[in-house]
């Protein structure tokens, strides 16, 4: 539950009953909820009216017991009461409209106690009893009732109507005490399902509570024994179980939210169980007891009632915030300073620092490359680098150009490759910056290797095949915490040993479990307890030092995608991925993942390797080609 920030409504905020049985959400964007024993509450977000049974006039509320809620097309909301009928509201006169047995009249609504209301594809008002059937409603103060009829085959199968749900225009799915029903709306004949076809009572899983079709076409029945899937050609139930094989208790509440969640909850707590996948899982919620409703509002704000703790309001906490995306134009580089801010440069080479703690962006500087003698910006597409060295310093690279910038001065001073040395022309294309413990920049480029700088004396050492690199397309380069450079390449990493003078390569052996998983690596990282992980284009690598080997992480193992841009820690041990699928939470003991795929509207998909980076206040920074 850490993606919610919950919040908990109580009388004090005028919410004078908990015992919640149905939540609606009305074309003004008000919340209704449907009580046990006091009548109705409309909550619009500040306060709450209350709707209550009035003796003295025939226009109000029917009945104190209000808890079933039905929003109709017409914008009217329905109120099924155990007792008193139904009523109809219209908001545009604020009166009821009541419906209620009469034991003299066949065309009368079939029971005072109602359980369930749906407003069909075709139109049609529909509303289930709690021990009469279900009815149909014919307009003014009439009804057609179907029933259970004892040894007719083809009627109803019970007569407590839990739920109903479209299945064509001819048709209804109908959920009742003793299984699951495909009403035609013609012959007004039923076919019967049963979870448990061996048990004759309405008992277990063959008394169904509630029906929800997902919009992967996915059906879920809600029993006292726990949901199951529905397959409607062959007529079979799949039970649904925890990622440990536990069952979820009865279910009470099911939804489907924005995203495609399911949700469950139930006698046990609350379950969540992602798209096209099967496998349930319990969330941390501290409030398990007594739990009764969930229902999501147009905002993808989810209410949760407890008849025991009360009314429970969880808001998406916001996860992903594009910053100024007006002047921070993709692509950009990103990285943090030693006051743990970030320093971004845009695709134009203009300097930003982003302030964690106000949330302020300050523009530090225009176009540093425009310290080279005739620089124009020829609308270049490729990703600034960037390196803090000290308070004072930052190395960019983009492209062609390398520089050193002063952020106290705002000089740039060029670093350019001899001219002299015919082998300049190949001082080019860099996609990679650090420096090593004798603060000499490491510089990678896309296709002639590494080159090693040295400041003092402006000198040049260039690495390649001849040093045993295995691939001259350098996408990353690393030093670790005992000095150690680490060179992601197109094939496979190296790790130039602080003091040799050759590198030690590892490449992907489709043979060998113990080699790389996948040559192209696009982020090396050092988490904080020390370990080396290396991110490539076919999963995640964790590098064992007593072995020289890596233990593997694909999505076998729960990891979320294949293709890895970034990496970045998380809390305790748990990491931080940027893939081609979303932003995502890994934990890679436990093998789990939480997708924060939630707002991936903001940021996109198409994250750059390399550009995760956590801030002091546990604030996640990623580039992305929407922005940062």
């Amino acid at each position: 539950m850490n993606e919610y920030a919950i919040e908990k409504l109580t009388l004090e905020e005028g919410f004078v009953s908990s015992e919640i049985y149905s939540i609606i959400q009305d074309r003004k964007g008000f919340l209704w909820f449907g009580t046990a024993e006091n009548g109705v509450m409309r909550y619009d977000g500040r306060n709450v009216t209350l709707f209550e049974y009035d003796r003295s006039t025939a226009s109000g509320l029917s009945h104190n017991d209000a808890g079933n809620l039905m929003l109709d097309k017409n914008g009217n909301i329905w109120v099924g009461t155990w007792g008193g009928g139904a009523n109809k509201y219209n908001p545009a006169t604020g009166e009821f409209t009541r419906f209620a047995h009469d034991a003299t009249r066949d065309d009368a609504l079939s029971s005072n106690r109602i359980q369930s209301l749906f407003h069909d594809a075709s139109g049609d008002i529909w509303l289930g009893s709690y021990a009469e059937g279900l009815n149909k409603y014919l307009g003014g103060n009439s009804f057609a009732r179907i029933q259970a009829i004892e040894g007719k085959a083809d009627s109803l199968s019970h007569n407590r109507i839990w739920d109903i749900e479209d299945n064509d225009e001819h048709s209804l799915w109908v959920a009742t005490s003793f299984g699951l029903n495909l009403l035609d709306k013609r012959t007004l004949s039923a076919t019967h399902f049963f979870p448990e076809p061996d048990n004759k009572t309405g008992t277990g899983a063959n008394e169904i509570r509630s029906i929800l079709i997902a919009s992967n076409g996915r059906f879920y029945v809600a029993t006292q024994e726990g949901p199951f899937i529905f397959h409607p050609d062959t007529g079979e139930f799949t039970r649904q179980l925890t990622v440990n094989g536990t069952t979820l208790g009865q279910v009470n509440s099911m939804i489907e939210d924005h995203e495609g969640y399911i949700w469950f909850v139930t006698t046990n707590g609350i379950y969540r169980q992602a798209m096209d996948e099967h496998a349930v899982e319990k969330l941390d919620f501290d409030y398990n007891n007594g739990l009764r409703i969930i229902f999501e509002d147009h905002t993808h704000t989810k209410w949760v009632t407890s008849e025991v703790h009360g009314i429970f309001k969880l808001t998406p906490r916001k996860k992903v915030k594009l910053i100024n995306s007006d002047e921070l134009t993709p692509p950009n580089g990103i990285a943090l300073d030693d006051e743990g801010d970030v320093i971004i440069v845009n695709a134009s080479g203009d300097v930003y620092r982003w302030q964690v703690d106000n949330q302020n962006l300050t523009k530090i500087a225009d176009s540093v490359f425009n310290a080279f003698e005739g620089y124009v910006d020829d609308g270049v597409i490729e990703r600034p680098i960037v390196l803090p060295d000290s308070e004072a310093y930052l190395w960019i690279a983009q492209d062609d150009f390398l520089v050193k910038f002063n952020l106290e001065t705002g000089v740039s001073t060029p670093v350019t490759y001899p001219h002299s040395d015919e082998r300049f022309r190949q001082f080019r294309e860099f996609r990679a910056l650090a420096l090593d413990d004798d603060n000499r920049l490491w510089i990678g480029t896309y296709k002639n290797g590494v080159y090693v700088y040295d400041e003092t004396d402006h000198a040049f050492t260039h690495l390649n095949h001849a040093q045993g690199l295995s691939h001259p397309e350098v996408l990353d380069v690393t030093k670790d915490d005992k000095g150690n450079m680490w060179v992601g390449t197109g094939r496979g990493v190296n790790i130039w040993p602080k003091g040799e003078d050759r590198f030690i390569n590892f490449v992907y052996d489709e043979k060998d479990s113990g080699s790389l998983l996948g040559n192209i690596v696009d982020d090396i990282h050092q988490s904080a307890d020390g370990k080396i992980w290396v991110a490539t284009q076919m999963g995640l690598n964790f590098y064992v030092p007593d072995s020289a080997s890596f233990q593997r992480f694909s999505e076998d193992d729960g990891l979320p995608a294949s293709l890895i841009r970034a990496v970045s820690d998380g809390k305790d041990s748990t990491l931080w991925l940027t893939t081609n699928k979303g932003i995502f939470s890994y934990d890679p003991l436990n093998k789990s993942t939480l997708n924060y795929k939630l707002n991936t509207n903001l940021s996109g998909k198409n994250y750059y390797p390399n550009s995760l980076f956590r801030a002091a206040n546990n604030t996640f920074f990623a580039s992305s080609q929407r922005g940062v």
